[in-house]
């Protein structure tokens, strides 16, 4: 076996990119359904690596990119260089005593290769650092370049390190499909609990800011959740402060999973769960419109979410909400309903109003159906509708969970649509 090989085998072992090349707004085990992006590496460390070494497609460096659900292709993940200059305490790559490396054109020619055969159709690529931060960056778009040049259009996710310029950062945001630097925790004082040699402020925020005004919404971050020991209310408005001002299309968050040989090898883990309801809070945030401090008002004593819907213990204190008059921001504030549903049942109202408006405006012309249409559309939008509207085909698409937070007549809260129909 060639010694390049061996070494992309290393370095795609060391890749552990959480993040992956999924970019879905989804979450797995909670109420919003789906799966959250993820590397198939599993940093267990007593896997049999010498199986992986004539395996191209091992399960250790390959993601699936989920973003065509009819044609979804294999993502190659891997590092340049499994060696760094930092000191972070939770990485094994800072630790490694034999490094391993590949040159730009070595994994620009392997991925070409095994591209045009088939076996990839996209790359997300990071590196440690090895010597100089610029070299290394240097080398990260020397290899995405020679990619692009080899006529590859597809999937390219490349990540932005530590302290990189802003040119490097705007080369690698032209020739990529996304990029990504990783926020890691909230603050200069934790991230110091972790790193001694990153500047939070600098190395990361400042690069995060570049981010937000050259490459908006191109790019993404992540959290290592518990890594520092931050509490909840700290990473929530961590996220609020980061998409008003850097712009991410997304952000992800990582368990803090100890590794051998590290510092903080027995440091406690971070529960999955914990991740997952960030994701719930982050999608309340990012899609839903909900803010900070309220979402900040389901923490329990010590600041942290429960393992429970975060979307349900908000709704629990708030008045039960009637669908005929609700707009679409207080729809989307019921358990169930997400914005597909909030806008179809706001359409399908507007719908039954002008319905209603044409029947009663038959023989006043043309002119005057037109006006009271206008008049019904804006009705609509607002919620305001007549008692004797038939509503039976919009409760029918009220899933049975969003019952006890909504009134679907004057007078009483509902617990079984039927009734009403």
């Amino acid at each position: 076996m060639s010694e390049f090989l061996r070494n992309l085998n290393e370095l795609t072992r060391e890749a552990v990119f959480e993040e992956s090349a999924r970019d879905t707004d989804t979450v797995t085990g909670t109420s919003y359904n789906g799966n959250v992006g993820g590397c198939n590496d599993s940093g267990n460390q007593n896997e049999n690596w010498q199986s992986l070494f004539y395996d191209p497609l091992a399960a250790n460096n390959v993601t699936e990119d989920h973003r065509s659900r009819s044609h979804p292709c294999n993502i190659l993940t891997s590092l340049l260089h499994a060696e760094c200059e930092y000191d972070c305490a939770y990485c094994r790559v800072c630790k490694r005593k034999k490094p391993a490396s590949v040159t730009p054109k070595e994994m620009a020619d392997y991925f070409t290769k095994n591209w045009r055969e088939g076996r990839y159709g996209g790359i997300f690529l990071s590196s440690g650092i090895s010597g100089d931060v610029d070299v290394t960056m240097a080398e990260i778009i020397e290899t995405g370049e020679r990619i692009r040049n080899a006529g590859f259009n597809g999937y390219m996710h490349l990540k932005i390190l530590p302290g990189a310029n802003r040119s490097d950062i705007d080369a690698a945001a032209a020739i990529a499909t996304r990029v990504s630097l990783n926020v890691e925790t909230t603050s200069r004082a934790h991230m110091s609990e972790i790193a001694n040699l990153k500047d939070y402020t600098q190395d990361i925020m400042k690069r995060l800011d570049w981010l937000g005004a050259d490459a908006p919404t191109k790019h993404t971050t992540q959290f290592i959740v518990g890594a520092a020991d931050e509490n909840d209310r700290e990473i929530i408005s961590c996220m609020s402060h980061l998409y008003k001002k850097t712009l991410p299309a997304r952000i992800y968050f990582s368990a803090f999973a100890g590794q051998k040989n590290t510092p903080m090898e027995f440091h406690p883990n971070t529960p999955e769960w914990r991740t997952n309801r960030l994701y719930q809070t982050d999608f309340l945030l990012r899609k839903y419109r909900f803010k900070a401090d309220e979402l900040c008002t389901v923490l329990d004593e010590n600041e942290f979410l429960m393992n429970a819907d975060p979307k349900i213990l908000l709704a629990e204190d708030m008045p039960h909400i009637d669908i005929r008059t609700a707009d679409y921001q207080q729809l989307l504030r019921i358990p169930g309903i997400g914005p597909v549903s909030a806008k179809k049942i706001c359409k399908m109202r507007a719908q039954k109003l002008r319905g209603r408006a044409r029947k009663r405006d038959i023989g006043k012309g043309s002119a005057g159906v037109a006006d009271t249409e206008s008049r019904v559309s804006i009705a609509g939008n607002s919620g305001r509708a007549a008692d004797n509207t038939d509503w039976s085909n919009i409760y029918d698409i009220i899933p049975a969970r969003s019952l006890p937070y909504i009134r679907l007549r004057e007078g009483g809260i509902q617990s079984r649509i039927g009734d009403y129909m």
